[in-house]
């Protein structure tokens, strides 16, 4: 998988997204309001400058901080909501929705990713700063840069939180720069790549005949509860899923199993049929468009070890 490439499509799909310009108005805002501020405690309070400075600035600031909290929660949102239906097309079902909430628990701009109430992940982010990540092939380092060692939480890949003007210097030395809110969104997608077979479940698998049924009516008549029953069916998609393999050829999918009945109903045997009716996708997820594949052959004794 081109790591660089994850980045950039999450990147460039939620570029869209509201964030930045919310974040530019907050901090005119933010310059407005202080030296209205100013004028004002001078002008009607009667204060000297420095102590109108002291009073109207620090309640400013305090003000504009909290107003780019949630310009910040929008541009990670709509990056999520992004990656949930860039991960519903890839996989090919729906993905279950993602909730986002406050924890107090946490330190501040620490995100927890849990499934099931269990925590995945614990990642440390700079909302400030973007993150340049080191995809193998740099050829030096960002100069005058007092950034934040790090790790790209989607991949482990080494990294560096810097400031945003110097983005261009690092992707001219080869580094892929991501901001905060595309940094979260491909941890997450990473995280329903790895986990997909985990969040497919009955209903889930329910709204996939569904989806069947609308292009092959009389063939998804014949897979349930013909051919197999829904639970067989979930096991089977679940092990393609925890293979890599992507469920959107229902068509495929559901024709294998069809044309396997009655002789079996193992989930293992109807995966692996599956899988061989589905190769070419298999072969093109690995090499892409290449004509050849590159193998390593073994001598026979070794296979023994």
């Amino acid at each position: 998988m081109d790591r660089a490439l994850v980045f950039n499509n999450v990147k460039s799909l939620a570029k869209g997204n509201l964030g930045v310009p919310l974040m530019l108005m907050g901090l005119l805002i933010l310059a407005i309001n202080i030296i209205g501020g100013i004028a004002i405690g001078m002008a009607q309070h009667g204060l000297d400058f420095s102590l109108a400075v002291e009073r109207y600035a620090l309640l400013t600031i305090g003000d504009g901080l909290v107003a780019q909290i949630p310009s910040l929660l929008l541009s990670t949102a709509a990056a999520i909501m992004v990656t949930r239906t860039t991960s519903s097309q890839d996989l090919g079902f729906l993905m279950p929705s993602v909730h986002i909430r406050d924890n107090l628990d946490l330190m501040p701009n620490v995100y927890r990713i849990t499934l099931m109430g269990v925590t995945i992940a614990e990642v440390e982010i700079h909302p400030e700063r973007e993150l340049a990540i080191d995809p193998g092939q740099v050829f030096g380092k960002v100069e005058g840069i007092e950034g934040i060692e790090g790790k790209d939480p989607a991949f482990g890949l080494d990294a560096i939180w810097i400031e945003p003007e110097k983005k261009d210097q690092a992707q001219s030395l080869g580094y892929t720069v991501v901001d905060a809110s595309t940094v979260v969104a491909t941890h997450l997608n990473q995280v329903l790549q790895t986990h997909a077979y985990e969040l497919l479940g009955h209903e889930e698998v329910q709204k996939w005949l569904g989806q069947l049924e609308k292009v092959s009516p009389k063939l998804a008549e014949e897979l349930v509860p013909s051919a197999v029953n829904i639970s067989v069916l979930l096991r089977v998609l679940q092990n393609l899923l925890k293979q890599e393999v992507p469920i959107r050829d229902m068509r495929s999918i559901a024709e294998s199993i069809v044309n396997l009945h009655p002789r079996s109903q193992d989930p293992k045997v109807l995966t692996t049929v599956i899988r061989q009716a589905l190769r070419r996708m298999i072969v093109q997820s690995i090499v892409g468009n290449e004509s050849e594949i590159p193998v390593i052959t073994l001598d026979p004794d070794l296979e023994q070890f």
